[in-house]
Formats: C-alpha cells, sequence, structure tokens
C-alpha cells in the first residue's frame, strides 16, 4: 500500500523480519526523540494500532498516554490487533470508490 509504517523496537524487528518495513519510535517512557507523542503532535500519523501489554508498568503507563493522545489529537485508534487486521485487510483489498460512507441505519438490521 505504500504507507509509512512506525512501530517501537521489538514490534519494529517483528515486522522488519517479517517482510514490513518500518521506522522506530521510541518508547515514552525511554525519553528519547523521536517518540510517538511527538509524531501525533506533528501529525505524521493517521492511524494507530496501540495493543496493551499489561506486564510492565512502564508500557502500560504508555499504552494510557499514546491512547490518550490519539483521541487528542483525532487519530483513530485500534486496541484489538484482530479488529485492526480485519480493517487493514478490507482497506488494502478495496478500492476508496467501494467503500462508500453511509448513515448507521444502512449497516445495522434492527429487528421487527
Amino acid at each position: 500500500m505504500d504507507v509509512p509504517v512506525f512501530a517501537t523496537e521489538k514490534t519494529a524487528e517483528f515486522l522488519n523480519r517479517n517482510g514490513l518495513r518500518t521506522r522506530k519510535l521510541y518508547k515514552i517512557h525511554e525519553g528519547k526523540s523521536p517518540n510517538i507523542l511527538e509524531y501525533f503532535k506533528n501529525e505524521k500519523i493517521d492511524l494507530a494500532i496501540n495493543a496493551t501489554d499489561n506486564y510492565l508498568k512502564k508500557d502500560v503507563n504508555d499504552d494510557y498516554f499514546i491512547r490518550r493522545s490519539a483521541v487528542d489529537h483525532n487519530i483513530p485508534l485500534f486496541t484489538n490487533i484482530k479488529k485492526a487486521g480485519l480493517f487493514i485487510k478490507s482497506v488494502a483489498n478495496k478500492k476508496i470508490e467501494d467503500l462508500p460512507i453511509k448513515s448507521w441505519d444502512e449497516y445495522v438490521v434492527y429487528p421487527k
């Protein structure tokens, strides 16, 4: 799709190993630049995927700040890997013309 992909260290390593070229961003608690919050603020991110890892306290804090900042900067955010994958697959396999904007009522079937 030729879109830039940014990820923190371990995710970037995994994606690069599996053929998806990524640029590394530092985690917030690392105190280095560039980090995800800077990229949100500078409008370099259009979609965020933040799958939480509840094992390390500093990662939990980073996850909170990432989600909060995404909302504050009006950046669409996925917190579920499966749903993010389905979204990416649908966008990759459809043309923009095939994805019309519809009202909620056009998607939902209400019981009679």
